[in-house]
């Protein structure tokens, strides 16, 4: 998981577009129980996102993408229209 979906996470939170059982601590612990590897950004994922075509305008989705690029993950993808490579479909809960 990229430390940057920490971030999206806290500002839905505070404007409550999002609910989490127990808030942010909530999700940091779920995050720990189910041993998700977190990603770091890179300066190289910084630069992908420069690269990218502007279908996904949104600077998360971008983030996540480069990384899934360079870091070859595309394992799952929720980014329709995009071109990477998309093998498997992430479970409903991972969905934005």
């Amino acid at each position: 998981m990229c430390i940057a979906s920490f971030l999206q996470v806290a500002i839905k939170l505070s404007i409550n577009k999002l609910t989490f059982d127990d808030g942010f601590d909530g999700f940091v612990d779920a995050i720990h129980k189910n041993e998700f590897a977190l990603l770091e950004i890179e300066p190289e994922h910084i630069k992908e996102t420069m690269n990218l075509p502007h279908i996904h305008r949104d600077p998360f989705d971008r983030m996540l993408i480069a990384q899934a690029n360079l870091d070859d993950m595309a394992t799952g993808c929720i980014f329709y229209l995009h071109p990477v490579l998309c093998t498997t479909s992430l479970p409903a809960v991972l969905k934005c």
